[in-house]
């Protein structure tokens, strides 16, 4: 009966750690060690688009709040790039697709542009670059969370615009705050 409990309380310690280590990140990081010493970033909206960047910006004061999804990332925020003080700088880029498939209705319109009756989807680049570096540290992609270009739902023409793009944003900073939590867990080990 011990030998059991003991086995049982041995497994359930291990079992989650090897869990968490065998889970691999959603973005990629080109050099680790650097990643794994940020402490501060800032979002940089300057070259986008303005209605892009109006979204970004809403996003990120509401996003900041206590207990929504920024507090969970463990690097400070800074509100203004220009400065040299922080360690990175965070850059989101959004990209439309229509994609195609059988269960779309319209016809596509001369041009570049998508029929009003079809199907589009936004995704979004989020890169961590560090100081003044143009190459990426961290770069992940992300669909809105309820809208996978793999997956089987789509989001009408009707869904506004800022909403899919607040989506997307939503999901490329989940997976950045989860795989610094990952990288952190990692290396305290």
């Amino acid at each position: 009966m011990r030998t059991r409990t003991l086995l049982t309380l041995l497994l359930s310690m291990v079992l989650p750690a090897t869990v968490a280590a065998a889970k691999k990140l959603s973005g990629t990081i080109s050099d680790p060690v650097a990643f794994s010493q940020i402490h501060s970033y800032c979002v940089d909206t300057e070259n986008m688009p303005g209605d892009e960047a109006l979204d970004v910006k809403d996003f990120m004061i509401v996003e900041s709040k206590p207990k929504k999804l920024l507090s969970k990332l463990p690097w400070t925020r800074s509100s203004d790039c220009s400065q040299d003080s922080v360690d990175a700088i965070v850059k989101v880029e959004f990209g439309t697709y229509y994609p195609v498939a059988n269960s779309q209705t319209g016809v596509p319109t001369p041009g570049n542009g998508p029929a009003q009756e079809e199907f589009y989807k936004i995704r979004v680049t989020l890169r961590v670059f560090q100081g003044g570096s143009s190459q990426a540290l961290y770069e992940v992609e992300a669909d809105p969370l309820n809208n996978s270009l793999t997956g089987a739902e789509v989001l009408p023409v009707d869904v506004p615009l800022p909403v899919q793009r607040r989506n997307a944003i939503y999901g490329a900073f989940w997976k950045l705050a989860d795989d610094v939590r990952q990288v952190s867990q990692t290396k305290s080990k």
